[in-house]
């Protein structure tokens, strides 16, 4: 074969074997990968996390694929951690959604460093996205939360404490249970005694302070942290649970609906009848708590109220039945079969959810209604406005 030839097909071969080479060469073909969503990082910790959340089997646009201990609020891309604490699984960290076109919910002290520390502050009609109040188990509120999360209802708090603590007082005031919850950092001394708790659950409460609408200050950062229920007692006020530097108790309390205070959301579940954790049960039907005479406390409603007190007097119509109204079916009794009553400044009433102004809260929400504004008496011999209990 000439040379010329042979020069000419080494030539062509080279070309054809550089074309192959070239096209090979691409380590994905087509475009880059996109970006991560704003605000989260393109690795993960989790090897079954993606960077957007979902691990390619979840529906859920929450971003919550359910085994992670971290999941993105796909509304703003912001990555929480999250804890499974019996039956319950919650955010790990305080809610800092800005919610759009809304000037209520902010940092404390307006400052976006505190944000970042501590989460937002809302207060309860924000929180509850315009929602009604609710007690349920779970509350059915979705409120502030993200896609797949609720707001708790103070129920479901309460089965909270009642794992941590199952040996509780009362649940509207929990001891103990505190000390359990809080982050082991953050928290201010107290008198020379660190107010840090041993945060064993990794629930790691935060104080992140309030907005009080009685004196339009932010107070109370590094002091106290509070976080909204689903659950009001009066068209004016709500509960939130309350923790603080000075003690180890959990409490709920009655506040302004117009106080900013924290938010963590419970992610959605499917009841079995009943809600219930390890160290007590909690539900929309049958609701125990300890009073603080030591009488356990249950309901024999699925409905309940709260009282209408303000500053620690109750109408008779305010979770309380009247002298004259009422059945015994109805009234809330402890374990042993006898009904319970609360000595108002009004008078002496047995709680009966269904005098109960609103209507929608179990027995132990009027306990412990009661405990805060009243005194509380089992099977009180005389009753009615102006009587005492006996």
């Amino acid at each position: 074969m000439p040379l010329l030839s042979i020069l000419l097909i080494l030539l062509i071969g080279g070309i054809g074997v550089q074309t192959l080479t070239s096209c090979s060469s691409d380590d994905g073909g087509g475009d880059p990968p996109p970006p991560p969503p704003s605000g989260t990082s393109s690795s993960s910790d989790d090897d079954n996390f993606s960077s957007s959340g979902d691990d390619g089997n979840n529906s859920s646009s929450s971003g919550d694929d359910g085994n992670s201990t971290t999941f993105v609020d796909n509304r703003d891309g912001t990555t929480y951690k999250k804890v499974t604490i019996g039956t319950q699984t919650w955010m790990a960290e305080n809610l800092n959604y800005n919610v759009p076109n809304n000037v209520t919910d902010r940092c404390y002290n307006d400052v976006s460093e505190n944000c970042e520390e501590y989460g937002r502050l809302y207060n309860w009609e924000t929180a509850m996205d315009g929602a009604a109040s609710s007690t349920a188990v779970p509350s059915g509120v979705q409120g502030v939360c993200p896609d797949g999360w609720h707001l708790p209802s103070y129920e479901e708090w309460a089965v909270l404490m009642q794992f941590v603590n199952p040996n509780c007082s009362a649940l509207n005031s929990c001891v103990n249970a505190g000390t359990k919850l809080k982050a082991t950092s953050g928290w201010n001394d107290y008198k020379g005694v660190s107010g840090n708790g041993t945060d064993e659950y990794g629930f790691s409460a935060l104080p992140g302070g309030v907005h009080s609408s009685e004196n339009s200050n932010f107070v109370n950062a590094g002091n106290y942290g509070g976080w909204w229920s689903s659950s009001g007692n009066l068209s004016t006020t709500a509960y939130p649970w309350i923790m603080n530097y000075e003690d180890g108790y959990a409490s709920a309390v009655s506040r302004s609906k117009r106080n900013l205070y924290s938010v963590r959301c419970l992610r959605d579940y499917t009841p079995s009848g009943s809600s219930s954790s390890g160290g007590g049960s909690s539900s929309s039907s049958n609701a125990s708590v300890s009073s603080s005479s030591n009488a356990s406390v249950s309901s024999s409603s699925s409905t309940g109220g709260s009282s209408s007190s303000t500053g620690g007097s109750s109408s008779s119509t305010g979770g309380s039945s009247s002298s004259t109204g009422g059945t015994d079916n109805t009234r809330c009794k402890d374990t042993q079969g006898r009904e319970l009553f609360c000595q108002w400044t009004s008078g002496c009433h047995a709680i009966d959810p269904t005098y109960a102004t609103p209507a929608g809260q179990t027995c132990s929400v009027l306990v412990a209604e009661c405990e805060q504004w009243g005194s509380l008496f089992a099977n009180s011999s005389v009753e009615g406005d102006d009587e005492t209990c006996q």
